[in-house]
């Protein structure tokens, strides 16, 4: 916890653990329980960080359940991912 603390950007753990840990994400909870802890980070922003390692990683349902949840609750970096999201996979957008 006090490394936490001490790490110049502490929000940058998340991205972090999702690179080096692919799978992660499929623990969410866990990682929105440590960016509350975190002194910088909040939830909508570690919620966007995954939702972002989804895209890459090509989970494109779950990337698309948390864009929804970030833009309903008006978190507006939202938005881009959902773009890139749009642009992957433009035929969901017509079903």
């Amino acid at each position: 916890n006090k490394l936490v603390r001490r790490h110049p950007n502490p929000m940058q753990i998340i991205p972090a653990i999702l690179n080096s840990k692919p799978q992660a994400y499929k623990n969410r909870g866990k990682l929105i329980s440590l960016a509350a802890h975190l002194q910088t980070g909040n939830e909508y922003q570690c919620m966007l960080y995954i939702a972002e390692h989804c895209l890459k990683i090509n989970d494109l349902k779950t990337c698309g359940e948390i864009c929804s949840i970030l833009i309903e609750h008006n978190y507006g970096r939202a938005w881009k991912c959902s773009w890139n999201l749009v642009k992957m996979n433009p035929m969901e957008m017509n079903a």
